[in-house]
């Protein structure tokens, strides 16, 4: 047996080699890449989304198409609200507009 503890390497190769490293973009739509692999957001970001779907929802819009790699598939603001546990910031929201709205109109006939 011999002792290789004491042995130098006659080459230590420093050259650089490509990674491939599958990474998703972050879920607000921006085409950026969060930091942290386990991230689904760049820092922010989800309050971008969580705006705009709470703004959809309020408008009534119907369909919003999300990619990924499964394909696309149209959904409605909630339902992305619902799949993201964010479903009662929409409903919260549509309660606030009503509120608001019947204030408005109490006011006016008064």
């Amino acid at each position: 047996m011999s002792d290789t503890s004491n042995t130098t390497p006659a080459v230590i190769d420093l050259t650089p080699v490509e990674k491939v490293e599958l990474r998703r973009p972050c879920l607000c739509g921006c085409g950026g890449f969060p930091t942290n692999p386990k991230a689904r957001f760049i820092p922010g970001h989800d309050a971008k989304l969580k705006s705009m779907l709470i703004d959809a929802h309020l408008k009534g819009i119907e369909s919003i198409t999300i990619r990924d790699e499964n394909g696309e598939r149209n959904v409605t603001p909630m339902e992305w609200a619902t799949e993201l546990d964010w479903d009662p910031f929409l409903e919260l929201a549509e309660r606030r507009r009503d509120r608001e709205a019947a204030a408005k109109a109490a006011k006016a006939n008064s």
